[in-house]
């Protein structure tokens, strides 16, 4: 894409116990994503975060909350600006 990011995801699972790694959510998985949606260019930020999300949504079953945020490192603005950066916050 061009520029650097940084992104963060934090998920929210059922409040039951866990009893085995099936029942997890599997950070690869999210990583994987992540890494596919940059492999193509995306002009806007809002749109690689919902196309994001619906992926996430799609692979990690029982999700109850996602928060993901992409921030894309010294935009270019007429300004020195450290960050811009899309958040998206949902409960399901």
């Amino acid at each position: 894409m061009g520029n650097r990011f940084v992104v963060n995801i934090k998920v929210g699972i059922d409040d039951v116990i866990i009893n085995s790694i099936n029942d997890t959510i599997d950070y690869s998985v999210l990583l994987s994503i992540v890494q596919d949606f940059f492999k193509t260019p995306t002009p806007l930020l809002e749109t690689l975060v919902y196309e994001i999300e619906k992926q996430i949504l799609i692979e990690c079953k029982g999700l109850k909350y996602l928060y993901l945020s992409i921030q894309k490192l010294h935009p270019p603005l007429q300004a020195v600006v450290k960050s811009s950066e899309v958040i998206l916050e949902k409960k399901y």
